[in-house]
């Protein structure tokens, strides 16, 4: 249960699932130790692509999305997931243990660079990957 932790985790694998979705490739079969995405682009494009190159176009995707959604009111105060997931699980490892879900919350905006509770990205985060909101 060590949120902090688990927010580059959560970062780190939705730049990626980004990736596999802006590829057009369907998720369920991509596994990170047998589909090698990044090798895959390159024979594709001909380019030099890496892993570290698609996770952070995979970042800069996210990144977009967070801003669009803030744009059109979409802010974390209302985001909320539905009651029975909330509640803590009746058998398991963690039977009787609620999970924190805005301390996940949290620590997923700060490993993506966003602020912790607006959820807006930070001008170094943008900077970082060379977006600039002001046409958003």
């Amino acid at each position: 249960l060590d949120y902090q932790a688990k927010g580059p985790i959560y970062a780190t694998a939705s730049s990626y699932n980004q990736l596999i979705n802006a590829c057009g490739f369907c998720a369920t079969p991509v596994r990170i130790e047998n589909f090698l995405i990044a090798d895959c682009i390159s024979a594709v494009t001909g380019w030099d692509f890496t892993i570290a190159v698609g996770l952070r176009a995979g970042r800069r995707i996210q990144t977009l999305r967070q801003a669009f959604n803030l744009r059109e009111g979409l802010h974390p105060a209302t985001w909320c997931l539905p009651q029975r997931i909330s509640e803590p699980p009746v058998t398991g490892p963690l039977a009787g243990r609620a999970i924190d879900f805005g301390a996940l919350r949290q620590s997923f905006y700060v490993a993506m660079g966003w602020d912790a509770k607006s959820g807006w990205p930070s001008e170094i985060t943008l900077q970082e990957l060379g977006l600039n909101l002001d046409r958003l």
